[in-house]
């Protein structure tokens, strides 16, 4: 452990490098690594979470990175400051921002051309003091190998036209191939989420369909309830269901997938514009059903 200096009282931290990432970052003590969730959690309502990716063409990591940003400022109610710096040796950007109801963030974004990694601590403002050093310790080594196996805690099997991404607050997400994000709704992308069941969650049927229709309600979907269909993979119940929306103004074809564990909702969502739903919608599936968890 270590006490940081510039604090404004003495906390007792611990150097993290999640297994899998080329990140790594001092926590103060109590943060607990959340499984199947790329990040950490406090008693106090605090938590750190983190992305990663690889650019996939020379240069890309700059607007790859902002993408990750602007993910993760979704949250955010209002932008306190913005500045752009060197952090140990690479590009960085640095924020603070507001998520109102006295929760305030602060993200740093590297730059380590093809490497990319952003940490984003949100906390309750009365925790800042234990917060302040979390973005200031964060580290990008670009020459440690993503291993997405081991950061997820599970495996999706190989589909022809989909390749595995880790980008914006998804928990991981899978593309078309050779494409440089921001992917617009034509492209057909796969995004896996982990939903934290929190005390006195329902596991009945109709809990789950609300929280998958939550996960889809930007896309305000179609459904017909042919399309929707019970499944279990790798041990969890689930229904899996195919629909119509809209993105950006877009028709799109619409792949759906909730699977309930104990602790948690593993939710898949893939989209691609409506004349090609016919193609990928079932690669969608086949992809998902490959599902394995490797840590329970």
């Amino acid at each position: 452990s270590a006490n940081t200096p510039g604090r404004t009282s003495t906390v007792e931290t611990t150097r993290v490098a999640p297994e899998g990432s080329r990140l790594s970052f001092e926590l103060p003590r109590g943060f607990v690594r959340q499984p199947y969730i790329s990040g950490y959690m406090h008693p106090t309502g605090a938590s750190v979470m983190f992305v990663e990716a690889t650019a996939f063409a020379p240069g890309g990591a700059s607007e790859m990175m902002n993408g990750m940003i602007d993910g993760f400022l979704e949250q955010a109610s209002q932008v306190v400051e913005r500045r752009r710096h060197r952090h140990h040796g690479m590009d960085a950007v640095s924020i603070s921002a507001s998520a109102g109801g006295g929760i305030d963030i602060q993200l740093i974004a590297l730059n380590s051309d093809p490497a990319v990694g952003v940490v984003v601590a949100i906390f309750p403002r009365a925790t800042a003091p234990m917060m302040s050093g979390v973005t200031s310790s964060v580290r990008l080594d670009p020459n440690q190998n993503l291993d997405t196996e081991r950061l997820f805690g599970f495996t999706l099997g190989d589909v022809e036209g989909l390749v595995p991404h880790h980008l914006t607050n998804a928990m991981a997400s899978w593309v078309e191939p050779g494409l440089q994000p921001p992917w617009g709704p034509n492209v057909a992308t796969l995004m896996v989420f982990y939903h934290l069941h929190e005390s006195g969650d329902a596991h009945t049927d109709r809990a789950l369909g609300n929280l998958l229709g939550q996960s889809l309600a930007e896309y305000a979907p179609t459904v017909d309830e042919r399309n929707v269909t019970e499944v279990n993979i790798d041990g969890l119940r689930g229904f899996e269901m195919l629909a119509t929306g809209i993105d950006q103004g877009t028709p799109i074809a619409i792949y759906s997938l909730i699977l309930d564990s104990p602790n948690g909702a593993f939710i898949f969502v893939g989209t691609v514009e409506t004349a090609r739903g016919s193609i990928f919608a079932p690669r969608f599936r086949q992809l998902v059903h490959t599902f394995h968890r490797t840590s329970r």
